[in-house]
């Protein structure tokens, strides 16, 4: 929602407690301690009110996520447990807001933004699992916005044999297969996936150099810093059966990082291939099936229209391969871009 319409918003409902006429759930945010001013205990608020009712140092507790829609208790918070005893809405009375004097513009702002960020997340929820699904397209939203970095452009620029790629395309013309950038496209791929970026089911020995069929998967391990400095999500540890060595495989998510690792699974071959492609001047986004597969989507000058990129398998507009060549059952599929 544009921040417009919030700030309109602003000033004919509480936050997240109704949007129009319809209850919503939304998270709710505990005030422990608070009390009221007739002596209750803990009040349960809604986020736009969250960032008023106290200092931000307190932090706000979620008290459930998703909750069904409430009156925010706002109104209910004693002014001597109030930041600098401002807050913005009074609660739901008989189905109208009743309005405090206007708070200070920067807790308006405050507001406006969680409101904004509310919407974007819960608009619609009506369970646990729809809200993980709002969180989860709010987080690849963000993601794709690194693809978008100059420098990280520059980097995999410098990587990419651009006479070597200039050439495979100019066959590809001639042989009438792919024209204009889409053979470019195509000929950028097959260089990503013969050259540049290597499948890894399971990561040879690091001491002794044991290929996979000799790794035996130990679980899972929490990421170390710098690990997480690389956006690893979760880390795979293995064993070696040749030589003892117990070490790690760190899925990272930071195309950045996956320039110099050039390794990994569908995920990683996508987020690479994805930042590969915006640097060398495609329109690109990041397309997720959220059953287990990830690739490219190019937009095509040519043809007017997206065309699927899978660098794993060096396919180009071959978006049904996955239901008629690998009989898989889709969900959601879903392709973010910048915009």
């Amino acid at each position: 929602m544009a921040s417009s319409e919030g700030e309109d918003l602003l000033g004919l409902s509480c936050s997240r407690i109704f949007f129009g006429d319809r209850p919503v759930v939304q998270p709710g945010f505990s005030l422990p301690g608070t009390g009221s001013a007739s002596g209750g205990g803990a009040v349960l608020v809604c986020g736009g009110c969250a960032a008023t009712c106290a200092p931000a140092a307190q932090g706000f507790p979620c008290e459930a996520l998703p909750l069904r829609a409430f009156t925010c208790g706002a109104a209910r918070c004693h002014p001597s447990h109030l930041a600098f005893g401002e807050y913005i809405f009074e609660q739901r009375v008989a189905g109208q807001l009743e309005l405090l004097p206007p708070a200070s513009p920067a807790f308006r702002r405050q507001a406006l933004t969680l409101y904004d960020a509310a919407v974007r997340a819960s608009e619609g929820a009506n369970s646990r699992q729809e809200l993980g699904l709002a969180q989860r397209l709010q987080s690849s939203a963000r993601h794709v916005m690194v693809f978008e970095d100059a420098e990280l452009q520059r980097q995999a620029r410098q990587l990419v044999p651009q006479d070597e790629v200039a050439e495979n395309a100019r066959r590809l013309q001639e042989a009438g297969e792919w024209q204009g950038r889409d053979a470019d496209l195509k000929a950028l791929m097959k260089w990503f996936k013969k050259d540049f970026f290597s499948w890894c089911q399971k990561p040879p020995c690091p001491a002794c150099g044991a290929k996979k069929g000799k790794q035996q998967f130990q679980g899972g391990a929490a990421p170390t810093e710098e690990e997480r400095r690389g956006w690893a999500g979760n880390v795979e540890v293995y064993k070696c059966d040749a030589c003892g060595t117990v070490h790690r495989f760190p899925r990272y998510n930071h195309p950045g990082v996956l320039l110099t690792t050039r390794r990994g699974r569908c995920g990683e071959w996508a987020n690479a291939f994805t930042l590969m492609c915006r640097a060398m001047g495609f329109l690109a986004r990041h397309a997720i099936d959220w059953t287990d597969h990830v690739w490219t989507e190019v937009w095509s000058v040519e043809q007017h229209r997206w065309l699927h990129a899978d660098p794993c398998e060096n396919k180009l507009d071959r978006p049904r391969m996955y239901e008629k060549g690998w009989n898989k059952k889709l969900s959601y599929v879903i392709a973010f871009a910048k915009d």
